[in-house]
This record gives C-alpha cells, sequence and structure tokens, in this order.
C-alpha cells in the first residue's frame, strides 16, 4: 500500500521548515512548502503544479490550531480552505485515556480520524484505544515505540535527510502499522487555476548548487525552478569539489557551523567559487550560505566575500520576514517587499552595512538583512521562490 500511494503521491508540508520538507523528498521523491505567507495568496497553483500525482499529503505544522502571528497561517486554515480530511497524531507515549481527550478538543468536521504513535506494548494500547472504539472513531494506525524509527534533534530542528540512516526503516514501518483504507478518506482538490509551463531560458547556463551535510536548505521549488533556468550542478564544499565555469552559485541554508574545519580548509571549492565571484559571475547565499561568504566561522576562515565574523551557535532567531531592498540586487529590485522567514543559531559581527530593511524580522544588525558586494549577496532570511519568479526569469533572460 505504502509504496504505490508513495510512487502516486507528492508530500506537502506546511510552514516553511525545509529541514520536514528535505525528509518528506527522502521518503516519497516530491516534498513542497505550502505557506501563504513566504508564496502569497496564489499559493494554490503551486498545489496543483503536481496535478499529475494521484494523491497529495499534507504534513501540519505545530499543533493543528497554532499560528502565533497577526493572522491564521495554522494547519487548520489549510485543510478547512482545501477542504481535505486529516488525520489527527498523537504521541501516546505518556497518556492513557487523556488521548481521546485530546482529539475530542481538536476535532472538527474535516478530522477523519487518528494515527495513535509511540504506545508502549499491547496492554498500554489496548487503554489508550479503548474509548476511541467506544466512540467509533476510526484508527488508521498505531505505532509502537521503536528507537529505529527515532528522528533525533538539535540547536535547529531534526537532523536532515542528508544525515539520516534510518529512512528505510521508517517506511517500512509505515506499511507495517499503518491501515490500507488511508487512502479512502482522501478527496479531490479542484483546479481552477493551474501555472502555466515554465519554458526553458538557456540549458548551457551552468547553476552550481551546494549541496552536502553542510548545505541542504532548499526549497523543492526553488530548484526545480533553477532547473528550468539553466543546467543545476550539485557540488560539495566538504568534499572541496571544484566548480567549472559556472554562471551562477547558489549557497542555501545548512549547518556550516558543524563543519567549519572542513570548510576552511578545503580550498579548492573556496577558490573556485571566489574565482567566479572576481569574474562577476553572480553568488547568492541564504542563512547558512550567507555564514559561509562572510571571512570567518568562529574564527576559521572562510569565503571572504564579506567582511566580518559569524559567532555560531549563541541566540536561536526564528521569524517570519519582510524586506525591503535599498537598490536593485540580482533578481531582487529597490523597492519591492520580499517575504521570507530565517531560521538561525548563529549572530554576525560586521562593519558592512546592510541593504535591506527588515519590516518584519531581526536581519543581521540594527533591522536590515542583505549584504552585497559585486554580484554577491548573502542574507539570513530564506525565501520561497514562487513569489518571485518572473523576477528570476527575468533575470536570467538578461544576463
Amino acid at each position: 500500500m505504502l509504496a504505490s500511494l508513495l510512487n502516486d503521491s507528492v508530500t506537502f508540508k506546511i510552514g516553511p521548515d525545509f529541514i520536514d520538507s528535505g525528509l518528506l523528498r527522502a521518503i516519497s521523491n516530491k516534498g513542497e512548502n505550502i505557506d501563504r505567507y513566504l508564496e502569497g495568496n496564489s499559493y494554490k497553483r503551486l498545489i496543483c503544479s503536481y496535478e499529475k500525482y494521484e494523491y497529495g499529503i499534507f504534513e501540519g505544522v505545530m499543533g493543528l490550531y497554532d499560528s502565533g502571528l497577526d493572522f491564521d497561517n495554522s494547519t487548520y486554515y489549510y485543510f478547512k480552505n482545501l477542504r481535505i480530511p486529516h488525520i489527527l497524531v498523537i504521541d501516546v507515549s505518556k497518556m492513557a485515556e487523556s488521548a481521546y481527550r485530546i482529539y475530542k478538543g481538536y476535532k472538527n468536521k474535516y478530522t477523519a480520524g487518528v494515527i495513535l504513535n509511540n504506545f508502549y506494548g499491547e496492554k498500554h494500547f489496548n487503554i489508550v484505544k479503548r474509548d476511541f472504539e467506544k466512540y467509533n472513531v476510526k484508527i488508521f494506525g498505531a505505532v509502537p515505540r521503536d528507537e529505529s524509527i527515532k528522528i533525533n534533534e538539535r540547536h535547529l530542528g531534526l537532523y536532515t535527510f542528508m544525515e539520516n540512516n534510518n529512512i528505510e526503516n521508517i517506511k517500512r514501518s509505515a506499511e507495517k502499522y499503518l491501515n490500507k483504507e488511508i487512502i479512502e478518506v482522501f478527496s479531490d482538490i479542484e483546479c481552477r487555476e493551474r501555472e502555466k509551463e515554465k519554458v526553458s531560458i538557456n540549458k548551457n547556463k551552468k547553476i552550481y548548487v551546494a549541496m552536502d551535510k553542510a548545505f541542504n536548505f532548499y526549497y523543492e521549488y526553488n530548484l526545480n525552478l533553477l532547473s528550468k533556468l539553466g543546467k543545476i550542478e550539485y557540488f560539495s564544499p566538504l568534499n572541496d569539489d571544484i566548480l567549472e565555469k559556472p554562471d551562477f552559485i547558489y549557497l542555501g541554508g545548512g549547518y556550516p557551523e558543524l563543519y567549519i574545519e572542513d570548510l576552511s580548509r578545503n580550498g579548492r571549492t573556496k577558490e573556485s567559487i571566489i574565482e567566479a565571484y572576481n569574474n562577476n559571475v553572480p553568488v547568492y547565499g541564504e542563512c547558512g550560505g550567507l555564514m559561509y561568504m562572510m571571512d570567518n566561522i568562529d574564527g576559521k576562515k572562510m569565503l571572504g566575500i564579506f567582511d566580518g565574523s559569524v559567532k555560531s551557535r549563541v541566540k536561536l532567531t526564528l521569524n517570519y520576514t519582510e524586506l525591503i531592498p535599498s537598490k536593485d540586487i540580482l533578481f531582487f529590485k529597490k523597492g519591492m517587499r520580499i517575504f521570507g522567514h530565517e531560521f538561525h543559531y548563529s549572530l554576525i559581527d560586521t562593519e558592512e552595512i546592510p541593504l535591506m530593511k527588515n519590516l518584519r524580522g531581526n536581519g543581521i544588525k540594527d533591522g536590515m538583512d542583505g549584504l552585497n558586494s559585486k554580484n554577491g549577496f548573502g542574507m539570513y532570511t530564506h525565501i520561497h521562490f514562487f513569489r518571485y519568479r518572473k523576477f528570476l526569469e527575468n533575470f536570467f533572460r538578461k544576463y
């Protein structure tokens, strides 16, 4: 059941979390993010762009009704507006009869049933499920406690898809413990507005994207769009890869602070990026990529495109952001509003002047984000390209 479902489905992570969507991609091969703040009110077009798939599986963010913002961006908002059924997954490891009361408190007209997760043994499970069965609540799965499918956490969340070696264990567990009737509760999503098919701009353009354990925080849409604007070449700074005649370099977020010794020591990658930068090749960095573009992280030499030091693991920053550039920078235009989010555990000490004003969020310093030098640009903010796809198309068409 699970194998056929995953082959015919795309998974959508609600909210801005690219760690979760990366894990979803590792399991289902397709893991997209849905977030109306990042993508704008036409986010449904992004869902409908995957209409060739038979099923869409949506994973929520936080609790069902949590938003914490000045507008409703909760998981329930999307389930309600898309009119899709949902299954509550309840961690029952530290409760028994209370599990049903939690379900009862969360239940709404789109709730199809539950998956009871992390129970201890048959006796515990029988106590937990008693009230669900009594009140005819559909149990779509029951997963026992199993360390072999646990995903560990660190300062920015779960270990990434590139670090977990238990993905196959997770698939087998889902196949074993999820009810095959889970497919029957799905309903169709009507797609009235469809995104027009993108045309290739120049397949001869080589777009280099950093991808390894240090840099892997990317939205699937961003990579898909870039693959239509040029030819993506993945490279690993940790493997000291050489970039051969790049036309654009994308340094995504990640955990560079965990690998500063290797990143500092690996000179071939640094030299080829700096050579490209000196030849006015655009170098675009987000968060971890920005950190790599600074002079040093915790005293270890990095690219040095921007002057200043990064101090890692000192302060958690997690916000949606809204930025206004003070000048044209790469595909951003002066005065436009940029909606993104920042998610890091570091601080940057620099005398350079950031060029984007934060209307929401912290940025690099003094309520400002975004450093620019020649064709190099880096910022703490991550963006989803869907909202800015026309700007990227025009940028790649012109340069």
